[in-house]
């Protein structure tokens, strides 16, 4: 748990910067109606207080496994150096140390039981809607966090790439 720990202060601190200002878009709101499949205890996380409630969640991790989360950001991807497989991220630029751009604020995501078959990447950049459900997954000895997703939602119109607190 200590490594965990460590290794999420550290995430956050790679995730967080500078950010060329705040945002005008309402937070996300959780409608009854829309949302009563995923049980009551769904956390929104909003723009307003997305780099707030994202670092909560690493410095906080006991509190939030097994917790149905909904947000938004951009579907980014990568490729993992040890493996060579690719993993898949939403995230929003916030503060950072080297500029505005820098700090990507967000979670991996992952379908449980590996990604649908034929499925096709949103593309890099592409605003999404996430909701899923936090878990813990071993990378190498090391409790990595991620949302296993119980939907992943192409959005016609985005919010604010960039937050802060």
């Amino acid at each position: 748990m200590k490594r965990l720990t460590l290794f999420g202060l550290l995430l956050a601190i790679l995730l967080v910067g500078c950010s060329p200002g705040g945002t005008t878009a309402p937070p996300l709101e959780l409608t009854g109606a829309d949302f009563a499949e995923f049980g009551e205890d769904v956390l929104v996380i909003g723009e307003r207080v997305f780099v707030a409630q994202v670092s909560s969640v690493f410095m906080n991790l006991e509190q939030y496994l097994g917790r149905t989360v909904r947000y938004e950001g951009g579907f980014k991807s990568g490729i993992m150096p040890l493996t060579g497989q690719p993993f898949y991220y939403v995230v929003r630029y916030g503060p950072g140390c080297c500029g505005p751009t820098d700090g990507l604020i967000g979670f991996e995501v992952a379908w449980p039981g590996g990604w649908p078959e034929g499925f096709e990447p949103t593309q890099p950049g592409d605003w999404v809607e996430v909701i899923g459900v936090f878990e813990l997954y071993d990378a190498y000895g090391f409790d990595q966090l991620r949302v296993s997703l119980l939907s992943l939602t192409v959005q016609e119109e985005g919010g604010s790439p960039f937050v802060t607190m």
